[in-house]
């Protein structure tokens, strides 16, 4: 977001001309710092930023994120958004409902999977869990040699 901040006359400049213009922005790394599991909040610079944007002719603007939408939409709030959560299989319009993409019955298999794998995670000392609905993810790396090991060739038993 530097870059727009930089050259914000120039860029809004050319939207004036554009047809139209859809513009999407990842929340985490891009909007918000990466790496945190916690819901991020947007800072006043960015939000400024997105609502700059938006009121732009003929332009939208789009926040997509692996956390669900509900998430994105009270970490960024800013009328006029669309949002893109759960990568992808969540999305939600200005003014509109939520439209969830359900898997039916292939995501019973998916929720006994991360039932378990959260149960190892929490027994694998170094190792952490983060559940984001239709997205989970673990992480072993402040876990030892031993334990990651041990970590990996349970989650692949699990996997099959």
């Amino acid at each position: 977001m530097d870059a727009f901040s930089k050259n914000q006359k120039i860029i809004l400049n050319r939207i004036r001309y554009a047809y139209q213009f859809f513009v999407l922005a990842d929340l985490d790394g891009t909007l918000v710092p990466g790496g945190t599991s916690a819901a991020p909040k947007l800072k006043a610079k960015e939000r400024k930023i997105l609502e700059t944007l938006i009121q732009a002719p003929s332009t939208y603007m789009g926040v997509v994120s692996e956390r669900p939408v509900d998430e994105v939409s009270k970490s960024v709030h800013v009328p006029g958004v669309h949002y893109s959560g759960s990568l992808g299989l969540e999305y939600a319009v200005p003014k509109g409902a939520l439209i969830e993409l359900e898997g039916g019955e292939a995501l019973k298999g998916f929720e006994k999977f991360t039932a378990e794998l959260k149960k190892l995670a929490t027994k694998t000392k170094g190792a952490t869990f983060t559940n984001l609905g239709l997205y989970t993810a673990t992480d072993w790396s402040k876990a030892s040699a031993a334990a990651r090991k041990s970590f990996s060739e349970s989650a692949r038993e699990l996997e099959a």
